[in-house]
């Protein structure tokens, strides 16, 4: 995984990790890799049990705010700052999808080919500052 996002002072624009999918060619099914698909098949396993699910407070006050103005899903918080598990997991799938829609560059060797030929420009500043972490 690479997460990539320019380095111009005052851009700010980022991306999900680059994504990868591994396809079982022989039984032609999905088995993983780090994708949209993979990303909400491991949410709902994690969130699908209905359950009430503890945050910190620094995450509550801060994070999922972050969270909630980006997927405009409002999620309800108790005084112990627990939300109830079908909330989150409906956050999480709108978020893995508003990530996937807003990627300009899915994979490092879509990437890297725009790269090469002098194509890969920031989609918000248009200049070529990239880093990857």
């Amino acid at each position: 995984m690479a997460y990539l996002h320019c380095h111009t002072k005052d851009c700010g624009w980022s991306q999900d990790d680059f994504y990868s999918f591994k396809f079982d060619k022989r039984k032609l099914f999905f088995i993983g890799g780090y994708n949209p698909i993979s990303k909400i098949l491991e949410s709902i396993k994690f969130y699908i049990k209905p359950r009430m699910i503890k945050w910190d407070r620094h995450f509550v006050n801060y994070d999922a705010v972050e969270l909630q103005e980006y997927t405009k899903i409002k999620i309800h918080f108790n005084e112990n700052n627990e939300c109830f598990s079908w909330s989150w997991l409906i956050l999480e799938i709108v978020k893995d999808i508003k990530n996937a829609k807003n990627m300009r560059w899915r994979s490092y060797k879509s990437w890297k080919k725009d790269m090469d030929k002098g194509k890969a420009k920031c989609p918000k500043c248009g200049k070529v500052c990239f880093d990857i972490d």
